[in-house]
């Protein structure tokens, strides 16, 4: 053959190739290229990738289109929110058969009574696969629910919610048709690159009286409580309630990676303030071997007690080392312990979390962010010595780095910077919130959560401000310690507590001087005026626009 002419066919192949390249990366990311909005396609219409067709439920809540997950270099079409920025899809049609390059001209068409996927060697790559195509099947349909569904009219022929992927949305129903012998269960993605179904499943048992278990392959990992059978179906589905607000969570592949300590690799968080996170070990024990790794959870083993439970070292048969925290069923702090802390312990702890905090964030090799600092996470020892524990939510920060942003944020409320329960933004000084938090609480004695009698205001922060304002600080010490209390030592820890709290992350002071200032008597600014205050619900908040490692359910959150 011409040399020649080869050169040409490998140019012009290339120059497809990166045509198909650049109309993949135009629709990155879930990206609508039509001008036109509409919920419903007609027989004979078709949305293409070409043009970047999508369909869009009428309120705006849901869209159906072409997509490429992560890094992949296959294409598929889906349905996601369509008001989240890092959008979260929610049901993949073809997440088995992907379209592969090129990808031009591939096309979603409503044609003879069956939608179809095209790609762009017109293959049809998946359909509704019922068994006899229906002429009356006149439209299909994006709700609001995010359901996709054919219909002539009057009643529905096929629906999306009947065929699953990794997402359950409220109004869809996971199930077991006896009749049809036909199982309906979420399946998680390969990895975040990968939607193909995955290892792990969410489904009713149907040899079980209808019990909701979560299975690793064939190997049960979880299971509900015991559901009632109904007719030849078992069912479980969820109706959202007037007052509630939907979370949405993923239910994605677990991801391995080394170790289930790990904090997040230098470099996920970046200067300017996007967030990526790194694989997480999630890894399922069975009691008994808890029990050989801990010694029966002997007691030369315990490392500390917090609210509910006490922890335990232990090392598993390969010689890693663990620390696994043995659940209450209710909190076993009692006002027997009380006597305990004294004026002078409560000052030691107080002391030791300030600067195992100015460790992780000044002293240590790299610069950590804890993200959820908070009273239970403090465990004490035999000597009632503190230990900052419970890293999964840690960030690290390198170089000059001093803030980052995240879109999920995860936390406790009362112990939340606002700049972080609002905007999403975290740096050391959230971390010096929460410490100003802990601090009134170890000297008032109550949480922060906790109500106070009619003649006072609901939230720990407000009643010291309040008290502090007007000149009744000392009241706010646990009368259990006043008589070991000195005043003025009191009153300085309470007031470093305010500048913690302060509004703007930038006037609350560094680790490094409140250390200082708690353990010297040196002169120390007055508050500002203006504090916010965390929802007196200390109740522990996710809320995500896109994650990974999670079960993926529907559930309400009820305000």
């Amino acid at each position: 053959m011409d040399l020649s002419i080869l050169s040409q066919n490998r140019y012009l192949g290339m120059k497809i190739l990166l045509v198909d390249l650049l109309l993949l990366l135009s629709c990155f990311h879930l990206v609508s290229c039509n001008n036109t909005r509409s919920d419903t396609l007609l027989p004979g219409q078709s949305l293409s990738f070409s043009t970047g067709d999508t369909l869009v439920s009428k309120l705006g809540k849901f869209e159906l289109g072409f997509f490429s997950p992560g890094a992949s270099d296959k294409l598929f079409i889906g349905i996601w929110y369509s008001n989240i920025k890092d959008k979260a899809v929610v049901w993949i049609a073809n997440r088995d058969n992907p379209i592969r390059p090129p990808f031009n001209n591939s096309h979603l068409e409503l044609s003879n009574g069956n939608l179809q996927l095209f790609d762009a060697l017109k293959r049809r790559v998946w359909d509704i696969n019922l068994s006899t195509a229906s002429a009356d099947i006149n439209r299909a349909v994006l709700f609001d629910t995010g359901n996709l569904v054919l219909t002539n009219g009057i009643e529905k022929q096929w629906q999306s919610f009947d065929y699953p992927t990794d997402t359950w949305l409220p109004g869809a129903t996971i199930g077991y048709d006896k009749t049809k012998n036909t199982v309906q269960k979420l399946t998680s993605w390969r990895n975040l690159n990968d939607t193909a179904t995955g290892n792990y499943s969410l489904q009713l048992d149907p040899n079980q009286d209808g019990d909701l278990v979560i299975r690793h392959n064939l190997r049960e990992r979880w299971r509900s409580v015991r559901l009632k059978e109904g007719g030849s179906t078992y069912n479980f589905s969820y109706n959202p309630t007037e007052h509630g607000i939907m979370r949405k969570i993923k239910f994605r592949e677990m991801l391995l990676s080394e170790s289930a300590t790990n904090l997040s690799k230098p470099g996920t968080s970046s200067g300017k303030g996007k967030e990526t996170r790194s694989d997480i070990e999630l890894k399922f024990f069975e009691l008994y071997d808890l029990k050989a790794a801990t010694d029966n959870f002997s007691t030369g083993n315990k490392l500390g007690e917090g609210g509910f439970g006490p922890v335990f070292k232990g090392q598993l048969p390969d010689g890693k080392h663990i620390a696994v925290k043995r659940l209450s069923t209710q909190s076993q702090q009692d006002e027997s312990r009380k006597s305990l802390l004294d004026w002078k312990k409560r000052h030691e702890i107080i002391i030791g979390i300030a600067r195992g905090i100015l460790y992780l964030h000044q002293d240590s090799r790299l610069r950590i962010i804890h993200r959820d600092l908070k009273a239970s996470n403090i465990l004490l020892d035999e000597d009632m010595n503190p230990k900052i524990s419970d890293f999964g939510t840690a960030r690290i920060f390198s170089g000059n780095q001093s803030e980052a942003k995240t879109l999920r944020v995860v936390g406790t409320y009362a112990y939340m910077s606002p700049e972080y329960a609002l905007a999403g933004l975290f740096s050391v000084k959230s971390d010096v919130f929460s410490f100003g938090v802990m601090l009134l609480e170890v000297i008032s004695g109550k949480k922060n959560r906790a109500s106070y009698n009619s003649d006072s205001p609901p939230n720990l922060i407000r009643h010291a401000r309040e008290l502090w304002t007007d000149g009744k600080a000392f009241e706010l010490i646990d009368p259990s310690i006043v008589d070991s209390c000195p005043t003025e030592e009191a009153l300085r820890f309470i007031q470093v507590g305010l500048l913690c709290l302060q509004v703007s992350a930038a006037e609350r002071p560094t680790m490094s001087s409140i250390l200082f200032m708690l353990s010297n008597e040196a002169t120390i600014p007055s508050p500002k005026q203006s504090l916010i205050t965390p929802n007196s619900d200390s109740g522990t908040t996710e809320t995500t626009a896109s994650s990974i490692n999670e079960v993926t359910i529907t559930a309400p959150d009820v305000r």
